[in-house]
This record gives structure tokens, sequence and C-alpha cells, in this order.
């Protein structure tokens, strides 16, 4: 497979956006954006979370209630690393019967990201299997401030279940 075939795909790539495999079409345009001369700065770190609220919807401690259930957590995490600084992160979870769960949330960071100062958020799709809970991030578009203006990117994170003190890897762009 040539680079003239993957440039001649860019077109399709846009198309597959819509599908089901959006985060697969994004891979593939990072590749060909690098291909171009785009190159994409990586952090790695690690962050603990400093608080952990989580309630049911209709406001009962998350612990309390078993089996199948639906939860809000607001979390407030400690970046180090590459990023420095706080983020207000919230959550909505779906726990089955077993424990597991699959959540969805947005967080704010605030502090600096590879020097640069500002905030960004960054959207987290993330699964428990009741033991490691691991997330994807996407850093959303024209959320960057200050220095951060213009960021993009995507990464991820793995936490064991009891420790505090998670890795977390991104890759970005300021642009």
């Amino acid at each position: 497979m040539g680079l003239s075939f993957l440039f001649a795909c860019a077109g399709c790539v846009s198309r597959f956006y819509k599908s089901a495999d959006a985060r697969r079409a994004k891979i593939y345009t990072g590749l060909l954006d690098g291909m171009k001369g785009s190159m994409m700065a990586q952090a790695k770190g690690t962050f603990v979370f400093s608080a952990w609220d989580e309630k049911t919807w209709d406001g009962k401690d998350h612990k309390e209630i078993k089996g199948a259930k639906l939860t809000h957590a607001k979390i407030n995490n400690t970046f180090t690393g590459d990023i420095e600084g706080t983020s207000e992160l919230q959550y909505v979870m779906f726990y089955d019967d077993e424990g597991k769960a699959v959540y969805h949330g947005m967080e704010k960071i605030t502090g600096t990201l590879g020097g640069k100062k500002g905030s960004f958020v960054m959207h987290t799709e993330g699964r428990f299997d009741g033991k490691t809970a691991g997330g994807d991030w996407e850093i959303l578009p024209g959320s960057g401030t200050d220095e951060l203006k213009g960021i993009t990117g995507t990464g991820s994170f793995e936490a064991q279940l009891h420790e505090n003190n998670t890795p977390y890897t991104l890759e970005y762009e300021v642009g």
C-alpha cells in the first residue's frame, strides 16, 4: 500500500466519520496528517483523585444500592508529569448486576501542558470491569484557553481498583 493510496483515501475518511467507527477514522486522519508533516506531542504522567462523590440518579449513595443502577459522579483530580494542574470531572455511569460499568464524562483541566498555561476540556468514554477502569479521551475542539487555545488531541488512562495513582498518555497539538 503506497502513500498515494492513503492520500487518495483521505476523502473516504470524512464519510467514515459518520459511521460507528468514528474513532478509527480519527486515527487514520491523524496518520494522514502525520504524513503531511504535522507532528503530535505526547504527554505522560499520573493523576490522583482528590475528591470523588458518586450518587445514584435519585440521590442515594451509590454503594447503598446493589445491582444495576445509574449514577452521577463529581470528581476532582490532580495531575503531575507533562500535565501539571487540577481538574473538575463529571461522569454519568451505568453499572450492571455484576458491578461492571460504562461511563461518559467531561473533564476540565486547568494548569500547564508541555509548559503552556491554560485550560481545556476532554470527553471521556470508559469502562470498569470490576478491577480496572480504563478510558479514552478526546480534547474537545474550541475548548482550549490562553496558551492552549486551538488544542486538539486524544489520550487514554487505566486505573487499578483501590490504587490512587493513575498513569495517562495524551497525544496533542496546539494550533
